[in-house]
């Protein structure tokens, strides 16, 4: 019996520490929230095709080659 309540105990401690630690680091970024809600997007950007690449190259004879 003593072995079990200092178990559970030991986690009860480590639950409230965790939470406690999990509290600390959501205040510290909390202003990664706001960017998040400004600078974020409903859907992410499509992904490139082929096409797309060879449009992009095209449209800058000068840097585009470089990219490819």
């Amino acid at each position: 019996m003593a072995e079990e309540s200092s178990d559970s105990s030991q986690r009860g401690f480590l639950e409230k520490h965790y939470e406690e630690v999990k509290e600390h680091w959501r205040k510290n970024f909390a202003f990664l929230d706001y960017y998040k809600k400004t600078l974020g997007r409903a859907e992410p950007l499509p992904k490139w095709t082929d096409a797309d690449v060879e449009e992009f190259i095209a449209s800058d004879p000068v840097y585009g080659p470089q990219n490819s």
